[in-house]
C-alpha cells in the first residue's frame, strides 16, 4: 500500500477507535503520536490545521481534503510519519475496536453498522477485525 493510503486508513481508524470505550490506551496513545506528528508537518498552515481537526470529527467526509493535505506537505514521504502509522494499524488489528466499517484498499475510507474494520492496510493483506 502506499503511504498516503496508509496514514489517512491510520488517521481514519485511530479516530474511530479512539471513541470507542473498549479502544485501549495503547491505541489512543499510537493515534495521539501520530496526529501529534502529522500537526507538527502542519504548522503554520491554517488550512491544514481545520482538514485534520475536522477529518477527527468526520473522517468519511474529510478524507480526500486531509490527503491533499497530506500531500501538499510532504507527510507521505515523512519515515517517522509512516511507521507511526503503521504501528496503529497493527494495534488496530489486534483489538475490537467498534461499530464501523473502514475499508481501504483503495485508499478509499467508508463507514457502516457493521462491527468490522476491513482493509488491505499493511502489506497487502486484507485485515477483517470483529
Amino acid at each position: 500500500m502506499e503511504p498516503i493510503s496508509l496514514i489517512v486508513g491510520a488517521l481514519a481508524a485511530g479516530a474511530v477507535a479512539g471513541t470507542k470505550a473498549i479502544a485501549d490506551e495503547a491505541i489512543r496513545d499510537s493515534y495521539q503520536g501520530l496526529k501529534i506528528l502529522v500537526q507538527q508537518k502542519f504548522v503554520g498552515n491554517p488550512s491544514a490545521e481545520l482538514v485534520l481537526a475536522e477529518h477527527e470529527q468526520k473522517p468519511e467526509i474529510w478524507q480526500e481534503p486531509l490527503k491533499a493535505k497530506l500531500i501538499e506537505a510532504s507527510v507521505h514521504k515523512d519515515q517517522e510519519i509512516i511507521k507511526a502509522a503503521e504501528k496503529l494499524i497493527t494495534l488496530i488489528n489486534h483489538t475490537q475496536i467498534g461499530s464501523q466499517t473502514i475499508d481501504n484498499r483503495s485508499g478509499g475510507v467508508y463507514f457502516e453498522k457493521e462491527t468490522k474494520i476491513t482493509g488491505d492496510v499493511v502489506g497487502g493483506n486484507q485485515n477483517k477485525f470483529s
